[in-house]
């Protein structure tokens, strides 16, 4: 990705910023209705395209029927209207990809911290010859500098994210963490 593209999705996402900010934290009762109503909608949903043509000659018409059987699923689930159900999409979706961002970076920095750990175990070893430890401390700064790089690109979005959800959410949303992975994957 290009300098400008970065600058451009940067910008974009903070212009979009305060239409996705929400008020109030998630509560696992919201997390539970939405994996509901997100299988249900996954279900009808192959059927949409089918009625294209079929419920009254056309789009239109069929997107109506869809979009009702969208909404049965929604309400069905527990939530007021389409509009509530889109709200709480978003939340999830931020909190969803905060969380896993979170939890990535965490498995990298541990991973670094091996690495780094069995690296100067070598180099503390009497018995590893000079030639080699050379070698074993130039690649570990080249790691620490592709580390610490790739860790700087990282932070952008982690910190955007971060303006777009809460830590409550999060942490309600990382608890449903494995239902809302299959309600995703169509695994459940």
């Amino acid at each position: 990705m290009t300098a400008l593209s970065r600058l451009v999705a940067v910008a974009l996402c903070l212009a979009l910023m305060p239409a996705c900010s929400k008020k109030e934290p998630l509560t696992d009762d919201q997390v539970t209705k939405y994996i509901q109503a997100y299988t249900a909608i996954r279900e009808v949903a192959p059927d949409l395209a089918g009625k294209v043509g079929k419920e009254g000659g056309g789009l239109p018409e069929a997107g109506q029927a869809g979009f009702g059987d969208i909404e049965k699923a929604v309400k069905d689930a527990g939530f007021k209207n389409y509009p509530e159900f889109v709200r709480v999409n978003a939340a999830v979706a931020w909190s969803f990809s905060q969380g896993q961002g979170q939890a990535f970076m965490a498995e990298m920095s541990d991973a670094h911290k091996n690495a780094y750990a069995k690296i100067d175990e070598q180099l503390a070893n009497p018995a590893v010859p000079a030639e080699a430890k050379a070698e074993l401390t130039k690649a570990k700064a080249e790691i620490e500098a592709n580390y610490t790089k790739s860790k700087g690109w990282a932070d952008i979005p982690m910190k955007l994210m971060a303006k777009l959800s809460d830590k409550d959410s999060v942490d309600v949303v990382m608890r449903h963490r494995k239902e809302l992975e299959a309600a995703f994957t169509a695994k459940n």
